[in-house]
């Protein structure tokens, strides 16, 4: 890799040259200060300060400083704009060379009130205008921005359920979320998965060892919102921003305490339950004990300017959420040998009932120290903790009608089906109880450090910052097993038979033995207990550390505004992967009864099953360990499954080291008497890669001659190695496989344009234009090595083209996918403070990675990093591949209604909506693409409620291709419409009652897989039922 010197080189000579530029202008004065909200005294963000009559423009920092350099002597008027607050005209006086602070207060008089030209507020009008401030801040920022971007209050939608920022960001234009059962866990952008979209806090990567070890989805159960400010999304972004953000980068902004000219603490307590189960005494769990479903939960922030240049915030929350999980899950067949099944004519072969509730733990803590170092400079330093517990008792019941056609027995029946029924063959049914308990853990630690001079001409803005994240899962050390494997008593001659069918499955199963006496479905002694597991242990890290540096100079040339600024940064992340799975054997204690009945739930009973509507008698996982633990013999491994267990332990085990480094060079002017910006630039980025994964070589079992080639006996059968034992032994294992055993070393560099504009058609319609070239990167399962060489069974000596065997290679070479990016927009801001926005845009990308099977050449090998020995070997790999092309509108509208009288000012809207289409050659390549999302909702604000309502519309969201259902057959998820409330009840500033409703029209949650064929009785797999999630509390600010 090449460095970039020229790159270097023209940011230096860049800096240079604009010192004797800065030591030739003369300034005739100065004029600085802080502008902040009347209502909530807090410092306002992006505030236009214009000096009437020349193109002399400031905006507030995030301290809410603005500073003027140049500003004419004599009498001057100051020009501020922030919208949804009144514009302000200042009248000063300068005597040459004089530099003047002058501090501004903005307000409302519409929203606050007017008495007297002075703004009075009652305590109502005081707490309920977060909301109405958190609405000026996103508009303002979207107004102001550089890039096509959005940019949101914490505050903006009202209270967010546990502190979850990815259910708060699902009602951003272009975001949709991705779910892991009910909870919101990651973000996409513009149709893309997650892994395509770059996360950072306060513009640093964080770390986040997601618990899809192999995927770059940031997991937002490891943050939390109160830590944080606003939230920053880039549809298009700068060269000053990470070029990596294929869909676009997120950008977490953390509180500071000179937001605020006052303390102020916020405070919540809180109560989270599920609308099935809101009490507050203990009830049944799956474990088999007694938990609360209703528990307190707070979180607070707390912001000190100790002096006029130091200050702190604190932030804490703790939050429980129990949940309840109700499941059915269909299988069709529609490709059975010998049944007559179709994909036009699928037959109902398996359905599973499951009932799962669980609940998450969330903890954070943050501190932000804020120092100002001089008038021009503050250093802050930032620390933040997380700590999250997820806990999983799903418990299932499976039957199934089999796939064979005929009896297993002489006298049997066949099997045969319809619409609506499925009846097995004679000895092709088959039931049985299972598992899958979790305690899901995970940790983060960060913190980092800023320094930031800023004057009317310089700013520089340096940073370091370092993270790490912990995701462990564990299951026999929490007294159960994870999973448990078990099977009717009776083994021959079973009918399963399905009648009643609809969506969600069966109304009726029966279950007949060879005697056709029908086996009670409800009753543990007539199931086998047969194996049980501890699921995959996951041990995942993740170590981020990095540098950056930003340096920004303005000046005139030729009386137009001009910016030029550069920067780089250096980041370093380790990932280190271990997996672990043990296997057991039950051998009952009584072998004249090897049934369930021992491990019957003794306290999680009694209680109808959602779907059949009466009890299921379950089997519990912690009774089987307890009683293990009395009796070691109870489970045991046979060879095979440790064995199997050390394999897994070998496969599991991988590290990844990633280093990312960046320059880029941009500039910027105002032209037109300011009515056009335009920014332009080009951005480097340089990844290199160091990875580590098991290597598979089954052939070293095996005796070699001198010549390499495999020793014989007079048979021509291959001889083992005697150490090699027999095969599939531990012996054979320790020889075939290596932990570690292959490395990689590399990585890809590459230049990265970008060009944005911007054109004030009038005060309050603008249009942009804008083009970037982003990337994404492969996940790390895809450079994280991982080779499988078999070797056929060739003689010595035998013809040169008779395949010598196979590889299986994951490739550490691939390439990021590279999408150009173009959009068009307009907006326009109301005089309220509302805006309506329209935009295009077109992504067309490059790279996708698609399966490669070929004869390995010389080039191949090398590119993969293996021995020219294998030229010649069938290669299967993954390599770049294929374009597509992603068009989309997108439109989003935020207004008062206060323009339509008197009533009006209580109410106001917003909307949003992104529609996608995908064309190319690799559309199934995009396995989060969802079309379209569409968000809506209102705010009632009248003394003492506010009442907030949203719904959240997405379209249909593809996972991959089901052949077994047809030749276009797809799983996919429904689209569905949810809705949510917000209610608060004011008592005074220092207390309020809120009540907050997640999904309050309880819509289920639906996984289709179908196809072109497929009828309609059959289109649907999964039907989760998740229920109503409901916190209530008190809150207030003091």
């Amino acid at each position: 890799m090449k460095t970039p010197s020229f790159l270097l080189a023209a940011c230096a000579l860049m800096l240079l040259a604009l010192v004797p530029c800065a030591q030739a202008q003369t300034t005739p004065g100065a004029v600085s200060g802080r502008v902040q909200s009347e209502v909530t005294g807090q410092y306002l963000l992006n505030v236009r300060v214009t000096v009437k009559g020349t193109a002399l423009t400031a905006f507030t920092d995030s301290y809410g400083i603005f500073r003027l350099a140049g500003v004419p002597s004599g009498t001057v008027t100051l020009d501020t704009f922030y919208s949804g607050l009144d514009p302000q005209q200042i009248t000063l006086t300068l005597a040459p060379g004089q530099a003047v602070v002058r501090d501004i207060s903005l307000t409302s008089r519409a929203t606050a009130g007017d008495k007297s030209g002075v703004v009075k507020l009652d305590p109502f009008v005081l707490t309920a205008s977060k909301l109405t401030e958190g609405e000026a801040l996103a508009t303002n920022e979207q107004r102001f921005a550089p890039n096509i971007k959005n940019v949101v209050s914490t505050d903006a939608f009202g209270d967010v359920p546990e502190g979850n920022i990815a259910e708060f960001m699902r009602f951003l234009p272009g975001v949709t979320v991705g779910y892991e059962d009910e909870m919101p866990t990651a973000v996409s952008i513009r149709g893309f998965g997650g892994s395509m979209t770059n996360v950072m806090t306060d513009g640093a990567t964080m770390a986040n060892s997601a618990r899809i070890g192999s995927s770059r989805e940031f997991d937002f159960i490891q943050v939390s919102i109160n830590n944080v400010s606003r939230i920053e999304v880039t549809k298009v972004p700068t060269p000053a921003n990470p070029a990596s953000g294929l869909s676009g980068n997120v950008n977490m902004v953390s509180k500071n305490s000179f937001e605020r000219s006052r303390a102020q603490l916020n405070y919540r307590l809180t109560f989270s339950g599920h609308g099935d189960n809101l009490k507050s005494s203990p009830q049944p769990f799956p474990f088999d004990t007694r938990e609360r479903p209703v528990k307190l939960g707070f979180d607070f922030d707390y912001t000190l300017p100790v002096t006029k240049n130091f200050g702190l915030v604190l932030t804490a929350l703790q939050s429980f959420t129990m949940t309840n999980q109700d499941t059915a899950n269909t299988t069709w067949n529609a490709t059975a040998a010998g049944t007559g099944a179709t994909p036009s004519r699928p037959y109902l072969q398996t359905h599973t009932l499951l009932e799962a509730p669980k609940w998450r733990d969330r903890n954070s803590a943050g501190l932000k120290l804020d120092w100002r170092v001089s008038p021009n400079s503050v250093l802050t330093l930032g620390m933040q903790a997380n700590y999250y517990r997820y806990v999983n008792g799903n418990l299932q019941r499976t039957t199934s009608v089999g796939t064979t056609a005929a009896p297993s027995i002489a006298a049997g029946v066949p099997l045969t089906f319809g619409e609506n029924f499925a009846r097995s063959a004679t000895g092709r049914g088959t039931a049985g109880f299972g598992s899958n308990f979790l305690h899901d853990y995970a940790k983060t630690l960060s913190a980092n450090t800023r320094y930031r001079y800023q004057s009317a001409e310089w700013l520089i803005d340096a940073g370091a910052n370092a993270s790490k994240s912990i995701t462990w899962r564990r299951t026999i050390a929490k007294g159960h097993f994870n999973s448990f494997g078990s099977s009717l008593l009776a083994t021959t001659g079973v009918r399963v038979n399905f009648e009643d069918i609809r969506p969600e499955g069966p109304g009726i199963t029966r279950v007949f033995d060879a005697n056709n006496r029908e086996i009670d479905l409800f009753d543990l002694r007539n199931f086998r207990l047969n194996t049980a597991s501890s699921g995959t242990y996951r041990n995942y890290t993740d170590d981020t550390a990095g540098l950056d540096l930003n340096v920004k100079r303005s000046l005139s040339l030729f009386k137009v505004p001009v910016t030029l600024q550069g920067g780089g940064l250096l980041g370093i992340q380790d990932r280190d992967h271990r997996r672990e799975s043990l296997g057991y054997t039950y051998n009952p204690a009584n072998p004249a009864d090897p049934t369930l009945v021992p491990f019957a739930m003794q306290v999680y009973r009694g209680h109808p099953n959602y779907w059949v509507q009466q009890p299921i008698p379950w089997a519990s996982p912690n009774r089987m360990v307890e009683a293990w633990g009395g009796n070691p013999g109870l489970f045991t491994q046979t060879a095979a499954q440790l064995v199997a267990s050390e394999q897994a332990r070998i496969n599991g085990s991988e590290t990844f080291k990633e280093i990312t480094t960046g320059l880029y060079l941009q500039g910027d002017a105002r032209l037109l008497n300011n009515r056009l910006f335009a920014l332009a630039g080009v951005r480097f980025e340089r990844i290199h890669t160091k990875a580590q994964g098991p290597l598979f070589e089954p052939g070293n079992a095996f005796v070699r001659t001198a010549s390499g080639a495999f020793a014989r006996n007079a048979a021509g059968v291959r001889l083992r190695r005697p150490e090699a034992g027999a095969a599939g032994s531990m012996e054979d294992l320790r020889l075939v496989r290596t932990e570690l055993g292959q490395g990689t070393n590399g990585g890809y560099q590459d230049y990265y344009p970008s060009v944005h504009l911007t054109y004030n058609a009038t005060a309050n319609l603008l249009f942009r234009a804008a083009y970037a070239l982003t990337y994404g990167k492969p996940d790390y399962g895809n450079l994280i090595p991982n080779t499988t060489v078999t070797e056929n069974d060739v003689a010595e000596g035998a013809d040169p083209s008779v395949l010598r065997g196979t590889l299986n290679v994951s490739n550490p070479a691939l390439q990021p996918w590279k999408a150009d990016n173009f959009d068009l927009s307009a907006e326009y801001y109301t005089d309220t403070g509302g805006v309506w926005s329209v935009g295009a845009f077109r992504k067309d990308i490059a790279g996708f990675f698609e399966s490669r099977v070929t004869l390995a050449t010389a080039a191949d090998l090398e590119a993969l990093g293996l021995e020219p020995e294998y030229v010649g070997w069938m290669l299967t790999t993954t390599v770049n591949g294929g374009d597509a092309r992603v068009d989309g509108i997108e439109f989003n509208v935020r207004q008062s209604l206060q323009s339509l009288g008197k009533w009006g000012r209580h109410f106001s809207v917003f909307a949003n909506a992104t529609k996608l289409k995908l064309k190319g050659s690799r559309t199934a390549a995009f396995g989060s693409f969802i079309p379209e999302n569409v968000n809506w909702g209102c705010t009632f604000t009248r003394n003492p409620v506010t009442v907030m309502l949203k719904w959240n519309a997405r379209g249909e969201q593809s996972f991959g291709s089901v052949p077994a259902m047809g030749p276009d057959a797809r799983n996919a998820q429904e689209k569905r419409t949810t809705m949510d409330v917000n209610g608060t009840y004011q008592f005074n500033r220092r207390l309020s009652l809120f009540l907050n409703g997640r999904n309050i029209l309880d819509v289920n949650n639906l996984q289709l897989r179908y196809g072109s064929q497929t009828p309609g009785y059959a289109k649907v797999g999964i039907t989760n039922k998740f229920g109503v999630a409901w916190t209530a509390g008190l809150k207030g600010t003091f």
